[in-house]
């Protein structure tokens, strides 16, 4: 349901609005957002991290929260494109190929944590 003149998106909505229409996308969104929370809530942050993105939306988001609990980019690998590589059929087997779709990242990016950060910024 989108929102009409006048009235105003409540903030749960508006939160999870961006964030990709697959089922996949949100679901590594979620996990991400947990762990980062879960390290801030220990005060316990990985020093380096390798993280996969299948959109560049998931990338800046991520990235974004990253930024602010004190990550910097330290190397990023971008494939320009998702690319699906799926085996070809065999056309041999009585049963159809796997309607899983195998795709490759659109970027794989490290982060790397300054050791003086503390907690949120």
């Amino acid at each position: 349901m989108a929102p009409t003149a006048g009235s105003t998106v409540p903030a749960a909505a508006a939160r999870w609005e961006d964030v990709a229409v697959t089922s996949a996308g949100w679901l590594r969104d979620f996990w991400r957002r947990r762990q980062l929370n879960q390290w801030s809530a220990r005060d316990t942050y990985p020093a380096r991290l390798r993280r996969k993105y299948a959109s560049e939306d998931e990338r800046d988001r991520d990235g974004a929260r990253l930024t602010q609990h004190g990550y910097r980019v330290v190397d990023e690998t971008d494939s320009g494109a998702t690319i699906n590589v799926a085996p070809e059929q065999n056309v041999y087997l009585r049963v159809g190929p796997s309607s899983m779709p195998y795709d490759m990242p659109l970027a794989v990016v490290f982060y790397e944590r300054d050791p003086r950060s503390t907690g949120r910024r």
